[in-house]
């Protein structure tokens, strides 16, 4: 189940030209996610997973015994050139 597509884009591109370019193209990842409830807190590492090339980010497992709770993702986009990683964090609430 497709929950949201995330876009970022690379202010080094020269022209956008090179947007097609793999060598200048943003990949996305999940860097990490967990599990919050109550005060309860785990690791949920492949529940949630993301196309490195697209951003769309999707329900890899069925979220049927997690009504109440909030999975937390820290997502990751970095520039093939470049592999420092510009990290953003997300809550997805179910």
């Amino acid at each position: 189940m497709k929950i949201v597509k995330v876009l970022a884009m690379d202010p080094d591109l020269i022209n956008a030209s090179s947007l097609n370019s793999d060598s200048d193209s943003v990949r996305y990842g999940i860097d990490e996610t967990i599990y919050r409830y109550g005060d309860r807190v785990r690791q949920a590492n492949g529940f949630i997973n993301m196309d490195e090339k697209s951003g769309i980010v999707r329900l890899a497992q069925p979220p049927y015994d997690s009504a109440g709770g909030v999975f937390e993702s820290r997502i990751t986009s970095t520039d093939l050139s470049d592999i420092a990683s510009h990290v953003a964090t997300t809550k997805l609430k179910k």
